[in-house]
């Protein structure tokens, strides 16, 4: 911050972002002593007016104030690591003496030295309390944002084997491997391969020198269990993949979670963490929601396993439920929640969890696929659900069908372009002025009261033909030389609609991602961006005219309306 010039400059994800600093009346700007430092909340009144959903939710790793204004590269290359600032000059106030200087509050508190922060990996083991199949651990880790853990070293090993020991009671599988690692077998190449890519292990830890990859034997075992021999801890074992382990998952990105299907106006919150929390997972927040999970009260009843609550932190009574089908349901994907004291005004809500990113489809299983499989004739996700709800169009109820579209110059008629294909003249009778040809005829225009979802760039996968409703078309008349009449026998006639520009801007108020095209009369969308919309109307037919067909004669009558 520059006093002096009057700019404040911040580096966040590696941009640097200036900013001026406008104060009324224009007087000098110093900083005097006598006040009061406050991190992770704002001061609405000097120490105090502290709201709790202000509260800063995130590891500060570190926090320093020097006497002179940094230059961008000095800023970029402590960001980066590149650069220890402690080397340059000494701050006036720095976390170094946080024990003497600052008084925490409501804050779990661990120091991170520098040297922690840029020698730390971005990572963070995810260990699901729950035995599962190898399969279904699969999926777990992937609808999580992770992938399954894959050791590749000693030291991650050890380092795992340290998170694993505390949850033996919830991962007893009455042996000494408790803990699914990312590793299948090859019984071909007799090698042990990382379960995903595919590719040969460089480091291996089992327990046996050779091992031969033999079925059902092909999947892989951890040893997280203290009580087993020294020499076990942290091992390797073949198994059988249908066996049931616990979950060892790998965050290689910190994962925000969306919730899709809230109304604009929802108490909760749209963004999710994954935190741990006494062994269990639980679902955090970016503001002031939890979803955690409750066991069953009658511990007699088989069929009762349980809840997870949606709840708001500073609101009990704004909260969702959700029952659990199963021990090992959690509330990702797609579920129906039974709502309390929201403002949408449903006592149900269907939400889906999901952290599929930009240009990615939710399955309602919460695995995703890219988004322009979504409604392509072909089954992408496990569930099929990319190929649910595929109507393209939603007529609004004031829709006339009858009435042209609105026109950009009130003195002009619609624009309908249209193209001719003669494909065969099949007979010519002099005699009586006629003749019978075979042709094909396409027109398109735009009609700026109607919006679709989830086009194709494929024309042909936006066929509108078999709507129970359909929308306004051009009519068209065949006409001979002096408004003479035709014969038209019609063969095929196709409705769809052509995708020029990008969509919209996703809409997290509806459960799925799609692609979302509206126009206007100017041929933009409604969010600022051009948009060149039209419809194709493919009319193949026969048709035995009085004279030969115009370009000229066929339009000025398509025009007259």
């Amino acid at each position: 911050m520059d006093l002096e010039d009057r700019y404040i400059k911040f580096l966040f994800n590696g941009e640097i972002v200036q900013h001026t600093i406008k104060v009324i009346g224009n007087p000098p700007l110093k900083v005097r002593g006598g006040g009061l430092l406050v991190l992770g909340q704002d001061q609405d009144s000097y120490g105090g007016g502290y709201i709790n959903i202000q509260s800063l939710c995130a590891t500060l790793a570190d926090f320093r104030i020097y006497d002179y204004v940094m230059k961008d590269e000095e800023l970029l290359a402590f960001s980066d690591c590149t650069l220890e600032m402690a080397v340059v000059s000494s701050p006036i106030v720095s976390f170094s003496s946080v024990e003497q200087d600052f008084e925490a509050m409501n804050v779990d508190f661990g120091q991170m030295k520098n040297f922690e922060y840029c020698n730390a990996q971005r990572n963070d083991i995810l260990i699901f309390p729950e035995l599962r199949t190898f399969k279904t651990t699969k999926n777990l880790c992937h609808v999580s944002g992770g992938e399954l853990m894959v050791p590749k070293s000693e030291e991650e090993t050890w380092a795992l084997f340290s998170k694993t020991v505390s949850y033996i009671n919830f991962c007893n599988s009455g042996s000494m491997t408790s803990f699914w690692i990312g590793v299948k077998g090859n019984v071909t190449t007799q090698s042990w391969e990382h379960y995903d890519t595919g590719s040969e292990l460089n480091f291996t830890n089992f327990v046996q020198q050779k091992v031969p990859v033999e079925e059902p034997h092909i999947c892989v075992g951890f040893a997280g269990n203290n009580n087993t021999n020294a020499n076990q801890h942290g091992g390797w074992y073949p198994v059988s993949c249908k066996l049931r382990r616990c979950p060892i998952c790998l965050l290689n990105e910190v994962v925000l979670l969306k919730a899709r299907g809230l109304c604009k106006d929802s108490l909760f919150d749209r963004q999710y963490f994954l935190t741990k929390d006494r062994g269990l997972v639980s679902f955090t927040g970016v503001y002031y929601s939890m979803m955690t999970r409750h066991f069953p009260s009658n511990a007699t009843d088989d069929l009762d396993y349980g809840y997870w609550l949606l709840q708001r932190l500073d609101k009990p009574s704004v909260r969702a439920t959700l029952s659990m089908d199963s021990p090992t349901h959690y509330p990702l994907g797609r579920h129906l929640w039974n709502v309390e004291n929201d403002v949408c005004g449903n006592s149900t809500m269907s939400i889906i969890l999901t952290a599929c990113k930009e240009q990615q489809f939710s399955c309602s299983d919460g695995s995703c696929v890219e988004l322009k499989q979504r409604c392509d004739m072909e089954l992408d996700c496990p569930d099929d659900s990319d190929e649910m709800g595929c109507e393209f169009l939603t007529l609004a109820p004031s829709y006339n069908s009858d009435n042209p579209p609105p026109r950009l110059d009130i003195t002009q008629p619609v624009r309908v372009e249209i193209h001719v294909d003669i494909y065969a003249i099949r007979k010519i009778d002099v005699a009586n002025f006629q003749f019978t040809c075979e042709i094909e005829v396409t027109m398109e225009w735009f009609d700026s009261r109607l919006k679709f979802r989830h086009l194709n760039n494929a024309s042909e996968l936006n066929s509108l033909t078999g709507l129970e409703q359909q929308p306004w078309r051009p009519k068209l008349e065949f006409l001979g030389d002096r408004n003479t009449a035709s014969d038209i026998q019609e063969r095929r006639t196709t409705l769809s609609v052509r995708r020029y520009t990008p969509p919209l801007e996703d809409n997290d108020e509806e459960e799925y991602e799609n692609y979302r095209v509206m126009v206007n009369v100017l041929g933009e969308t409604r969010s600022g961006r051009s948009s060149d919309l039209c419809f194709c109307w493919d009319w193949k037919s026969a048709v035995k005219s009085a004279a030969c067909l115009s370009y000229t004669s066929c339009s000025y009558y398509l025009f007259e309306w």
